[in-house]
């Protein structure tokens, strides 16, 4: 399963230079139908993160589109473990996109009302590398490579659903239609988010100067 994890790290940048899809494009049923181990384990202590999240959310008032986003995070993960639907896509979307957000963690210790007391005073540099270590991996990995997989996995669902085969069931079609829609969802909270984080970045910007 590691192995499995680290083919998808290596593998991107060859295959984002290159435009082409890390896959055999006729091996659909690979991809979206076979129960990877590696995957099921992500989808695990994903849904367990997201759980953990939406209490947050809920208690701290942190807004509707994190709610938004952790339920429909949940739900796509218990869909994807139940019926092993899109394994090869879940390594990156609930796995290796979540990169940035372990780094956000880190940074929002030096939260000035929700953090450590005293730990931006003490540790201003750190905290200054922290956060572009974030800005870096987000926009690396969630508004480049996102984007990249997203279509890779639009297509597949395409042709899937388009052709009649014994493996394409009327559920695994309707699971495939949720998903696609899900995660044009969740893409377009990447862009809300973008936005976000040059928001308060101008703030901070501007408290410095």
């Amino acid at each position: 399963s590691i192995s499995e994890l680290l083919r998808h790290v290596l593998g991107l940048p060859s295959n984002i230079s290159s435009g082409a899809a890390p896959f055999k494009p006729d091996d659909i049923d690979s991809r979206l139908y076979t129960y990877r181990p590696c995957a099921f384990r992500i989808l695990l202590f994903f849904l367990a993160y997201q759980i953990k999240n939406l209490y947050d959310t809920i208690v701290w008032a942190d807004g509707p589109e994190f709610i938004f986003h952790h339920i429909l995070a949940s739900a796509t993960a218990v869909a994807a473990m139940h019926s092993s639907v899109g394994h090869y896509y879940c390594i990156f979307f609930m796995g290796i996109s979540e990169t940035s957000t372990g780094i956000l963690c880190l940074l929002a210790n030096f939260d000035e009302h929700h953090g450590v007391i005293g730990l931006e005073q003490d540790f201003p540099l750190t905290r200054l590398v922290v956060a572009a270590f974030f800005v870096v991996s987000f926009i690396a990995i969630r508004v480049i490579v996102w984007p990249i997989y997203a279509r890779w996995f639009w297509m597949d669902v395409s042709k899937a659903v388009k052709r009649n085969s014994e493996t394409d069931t009327p559920l695994k079609k309707k699971l495939l239609r949720c998903t696609s829609m899900t995660c044009a969802g969740l893409s377009a909270l990447q862009v809300l988010w973008l936005g976000e984080i040059f928001r308060l970045g101008y703030a901070e910007l501007q408290k410095s100067i």
